[in-house]
């Protein structure tokens, strides 16, 4: 059997050393050394030097490429949380909840009823336990006890659903408009999964709505910089403590269209979720209104004239 010997040229194994510690030990580790020295000992023998530094420039542009493209973010699945039947009611339902509080005037409660039919929802929405009580409980318990059974729902089921690890998420981001207890959502999540130490935790609350888009734009960044990832995105709302039993017609919207519900979402940038994901994130683009009083006051809490 006959064998081959290559030997490179002196000035070949020169150059060799010279790019690896110029460039390749710079910016892109020693994974590209071996191969790089066998295309070019290979090509010197048939084409010469100047080939060797084509091929060299276009392997090198081809990385610098590869590290500069935007790190893509991938939803890999996303879980909406379901109540039990109990906790479903339909309009009459609610409408006989604010009937029966007493405190609603007669006014009031036609106000509520057109705002109610017309609202769009269905009678298959859900109430959290809290107003949904006879008598209501509204308090800091029956709210937290609330937020625990969306949240926990919610994330059992994504777990379930994408196979991830609660110890394998990097990044967990949990947005609620109005409740912020101590301590945080965020906390309690990491808590009762035992996420990881070193996992990057964001509570945002007082955004009102836009706090979904802009948790996802927080999620996008920081899965930028932080590669091989997953990150979570939780967005509910908890509804208990802040039900209203004023005549304030502004006020009263919350009761009639605000129901129960969060979602989980589960972002990753692994290259290896490309396949299973059921979208990859484009394009986020966000405005801030705040300066226009009109959306400065859109949704606020107070009381009302009579301190409720």
């Amino acid at each position: 059997m006959a064998e081959v010997t290559m030997k490179p040229h002196q000035k070949v194994t020169s150059f060799l050393q010279d790019l690896e510690l110029k460039y390749i030990k710079l910016s892109y580790g020693y994974s590209l050394v071996l191969p790089l020295a066998v295309v070019l000992t290979l090509t010197l023998t048939h084409f010469g030097l100047y080939h060797v530094w084509i091929i060299t420039t276009l392997i090198l542009v081809s990385r610098v490429h590869l590290a500069k493209r935007s790190t893509p973010t991938y939803l890999v699945d996303f879980t909406c949380f379901k109540p039990d039947d109990h906790h479903k009611g339909t309009k009459e339902d609610l409408l006989e909840m604010s009937q029966n509080t007493g405190f609603f005037s007669q006014d009031t409660m036609s106000f509520q009823e057109r705002i109610i039919t017309s609202s769009g929802l269905g009678d298959e929405t859900y109430f959290p336990p809290g107003p949904h009580a006879q008598p209501p409980q509204l308090t800091w318990d029956t709210t937290l006890g609330e937020v625990e059974l969306v949240m926990y729902g919610a994330l059992e089921s994504l777990f379930q659903k994408t196979r991830v690890a609660p110890q394998d998420i990097g990044i967990l981001i949990v947005n609620c408009s109005g409740f912020n207890p101590n301590p945080s959502l965020t906390s309690m999540v990491v808590n009762r999964y035992k996420l990881k130490p070193e996992i990057f935790s964001y509570n945002l609350s007082g955004m009102g709505y836009s706090a979904g888009l802009i948790s996802i734009s927080l999620a996008q960044n920081l899965l930028k910089t932080h590669p091989n990832t997953y990150a979570i995105v939780l967005s509910i709302e908890a509804l208990s403590l802040y039900w209203y039993f004023g005549n304030d017609r502004s006020m009263l919207l919350g009761n009639c269209l605000f129901r129960m519900g969060g979602a989980a979402m589960m972002l990753s940038n692994k290259s290896c979720d490309r396949s299973r994901s059921k979208y990859e994130l484009a394009h986020v683009i966000r405005t801030h209104g705040g300066a226009d009083n009109n959306s400065y006051n859109s949704v606020q809490q107070r009381e009302d004239d009579k301190g409720t």
